[in-house]
């Protein structure tokens, strides 16, 4: 227990803080301004799921920023979707139970990877409002191919993020520069 809760808990955390509250925050804000709900909402709701699900054999699960704004993309606006395929899931277990590992290895890959890709575009879509200042957008941009490209590059680009955007916005750099001119 000690040993997971160090190795896997603890990384986890700023992980989960980031896409799964504060990031579910943001898309929420953008995609659905009418309605105000606010990150203790989601926090609570985050929290009860995932002192739930151990009961039933679940595993650790999220509202996530990705897979809003991929149900959005697809279509859904309320939050009808989630349950539907909540029940599709929860009826798959409780009818199949033991089959239910044959049905998902029977999903066409290439679905899934459409599915992440229009997800990722969905993302990547709402990243327009920090379009309007070339700095943050170039800060955006960096801490996007870190994440990607390095080993514990969501660690790395988070300290690199916040320390160029804290420079810049001292005009110490020439992504500051870049606004003022």
């Amino acid at each position: 227990m000690a040993t997971g809760f160090l190795l896997l808990t603890i990384p986890q955390i700023p992980l989960s803080l980031a896409n799964s509250v504060l990031g579910t925050k943001q898309v929420l804000t953008d995609l659905f301004p009418e309605r105000r709900i606010g990150v203790r909402r989601i926090s609570l709701t985050y929290s009860l799921m995932n002192l739930v699900n151990p009961f039933f054999g679940g595993i650790p699960t999220c509202h996530g920023a990705g897979g809003l704004a991929g149900h959005h993309a697809f279509g859904a606006r309320t939050g009808g979707s989630v349950v539907i395929e909540g029940a599709l899931y929860a009826g798959l277990g409780l009818f199949l139970s033991g089959g239910f590992a044959t049905v998902i290895l029977l999903f066409p890959k290439a679905v899934l990877g459409i599915i992440l890709l229009f997800e990722a575009l969905a993302l990547l879509r709402l990243t327009r409002d920090v379009a309007g200042s070339a700095a943050d957008f170039s800060v955006t941009l960096l801490v996007g191919a870190i994440a990607l490209a390095l080993p514990y590059g969501y660690a790395v680009g988070l300290v690199v993020g916040t320390l160029v955007a804290a420079a810049a916005r001292r005009g110490m750099t020439a992504f500051g520069q870049a606004d003022s001119a």
